[in-house]
């Protein structure tokens, strides 16, 4: 049996509240489906919360190399104040999603509140990226409130903390990509089919997915998967 970590974030504690008590009575998606959710979800946003160009290639370039901290401290927030200013909120909510992925593919554990991911991920898979992940979580959020710092040298960290974060993001999409080619292989109409609606709106530009998407639109027995393939391989 899997390990179980219940638990939901959306961004905002109130409801947290609310979303995790209710988790705790609802069923489980199996593990293959909260799987399938996550890693598509995560290849999704890691392009468009940060507006990378559509299509994606490997390997994948920061969203702005130009950018002080590379595009990844875009996001504004409302201080009391009312003065808006950038924050990292989206470069912790993108590497959660990852690391929540990669904890049901190879770990099978459900994680769903972003402040355990880090936790989970350096608990059940470890290495390298388990101390970006910490050191996102706890310098990001806990130290610096989301917000940029303005020391010299608390800058130069968050600038470092890019660097890394694109290598994970490699490291992700190199393992989606094999995981991609094995849902548009599978049997049945589900895993190939949700595979093909995510192509069809946000494109991985690789030969072996091409090959897959080929194989369905020239030789699947489903009409509809026949129909979806041909769409993706209509993409330019």
């Amino acid at each position: 049996m899997s390990d179980i970590v219940l638990s939901g974030s959306t961004g905002d504690s109130a409801v947290d509240g609310v979303v995790g008590g209710l988790l705790g009575q609802l069923p489980l998606l199996p593990i293959e489906e909260w799987t399938r959710e996550r890693m598509h979800a995560a290849y999704w946003l890691l392009v468009t919360v940060f507006n990378r160009p559509w299509g994606v290639t490997l390997p994948l370039g920061y969203p702005d190399a130009a950018d002080e901290f590379f595009g990844y401290a875009r996001r504004t927030v409302r201080l009391p104040t009312g003065v808006e200013v950038s924050s990292t909120r989206d470069l912790i909510r993108v590497t959660g999603w990852i690391a929540t992925a990669l904890l049901a593919l190879q770990a099978h554990v459900y994680v769903a509140r972003k402040k355990e991911c880090h936790d989970s991920y350096s608990h059940y898979i470890g290495g390298p990226w388990a101390t970006l992940l910490h050191d996102i979580y706890y310098r990001l959020r806990t130290q610096w409130g989301y917000l940029i710092p303005a020391g010299s040298a608390e800058r130069g960290e968050l600038r470092a903390l890019g660097e890394q974060t694109v290598r994970f993001e490699n490291h992700f999409l190199v393992i989606y990509r094999e995981y991609l080619l094995a849902q548009l292989d599978a049997d049945g109409p589900t895993a190939p089919g949700r595979a093909l609606w995510v192509l069809e709106h946000l494109p991985f530009r690789d030969a072996g997915v091409r090959l897959a998407v080929q194989r369905i639109a020239r030789h699947h027995e489903d009409a509809e998967l026949r129909g979806a393939a041909e769409r993706v391989q209509a993409l330019r």
